[in-house]
């Protein structure tokens, strides 16, 4: 990192919005820059345009590893003071966020209002909503709630050339034009620093259970979750999972499927007998603090190590 650039960001932004420490998996001094406004991004932009010095954004760091190589002279810029709500439409279930904020402390503030946002992504305590849309992280709720690039309705971020640039809106039915933020959405920060995101939000539902159909034979196990996927039911997540994840969550020997049902109590408890009589074994009941940690710890799953993960 160039000595130049450092006191340069210091004159503009001030010693403490600098921080230095050492690469965990790369070689020397690790650079990080804390901007608390847009125009702080773009001065950082600038600088570093003028030094040819790279630039890395980052969230929460949960998941630095995605989609690309780290250059070790690269100046990190973080969204760690740019974390405030900016308004909660709870009528229109929109919601709009400054990019730092973590996906937990947002889900917080949309639990006050029984609402809740479809941003299921590994350590929500640490993981920012603007890193979730820069690598558009989809949990297991995408089948029931649609992905993240359909979420996201609105969206500011400031571009390499240090401009701020608006896309979307922050009204569900926004039409004029083409729908930039979906180019934005996966885009691991290569066309810009995400600064603000607008989303849909949903009602949180009544009742919430996993059913854990268990059997003998895995390929049985596999056609039943296949064919709930595919049936009239609407679960808001399906996963098959192999002898060795089933051990490791769920304490069973063998193989098996996950059937997540959320929604009005009636409309649960009339979806859960009827996947009592497509289950080809036995079927387990969870709900409350059993269902959530088993969601969690399945969301982690695959996540711990430098791998490809392929769902």
């Amino acid at each position: 990192m160039h000595d130049a650039l450092r006191q340069r960001l210091e004159a503009a932004l001030g010693a403490d919005a600098i921080i230095a420490s050492p690469g965990e998996d790369l070689p020397g001094t690790i650079l990080t820059v804390y901007p608390p406004t847009e125009t702080a991004i773009a001065e950082v932009i600038r600088l570093c345009r003028e030094t040819h010095t790279p630039i890395v954004p980052t969230g929460g760091g949960t998941l630095m590893d995605v989609g690309r190589s780290r250059s070790p002279g690269a100046l990190h810029v973080s969204l760690g003071r740019m974390t405030r709500l900016i308004e909660h439409d709870d009528a229109n279930l929109t919601v709009t966020t400054q990019a730092g904020m973590t996906v937990y402390s947002l889900q917080e503030i949309l639990a006050a209002r029984s609402q809740f946002a479809v941003l299921d992504t590994p350590q929500p305590h640490r993981a920012t909503v603007g890193g979730v849309v820069a690598v558009n992280i989809n949990g297991y709720r995408r089948m029931g709630y649609r992905s993240i690039r359909d979420l996201v309705i609105g969206m500011r971020l400031v571009t390499g050339k240090g401009e701020v640039v608006k896309a979307g809106g922050k009204v569900v039915k926004n039409v004029a034009g083409y729908d930039m933020c979906k180019l934005f959405v996966g885009s691991l920060g290569t066309l810009g620093i995400i600064t603000e995101v607008t989303a849909r939000v949903e009602p949180l539902p009544e009742a919430e259970v996993t059913l854990v159909l268990a059997g003998s034979d895995g390929r049985d196990v596999l056609a039943a979750g296949e064919a709930i996927a595919a049936s009239n039911l609407l679960p808001a997540a399906v996963a098959v999972l192999n002898a060795e994840a089933a051990g490791r969550l769920l304490g069973l020997a063998g193989d098996a499927a996950l059937v997540r049902l959320e929604g009005f109590s009636v409309a649960v408890a009339r979806q859960e007998q009827e996947v009592h009589s497509r289950a080809p074994g036995s079927v387990h009941h969870l709900d409350g603090e059993a269902h959530t940690r088993l969601w969690e710890s399945l969301a982690l799953l695959g996540w711990e190590g430098h791998s490809a993960l392929i769902r």
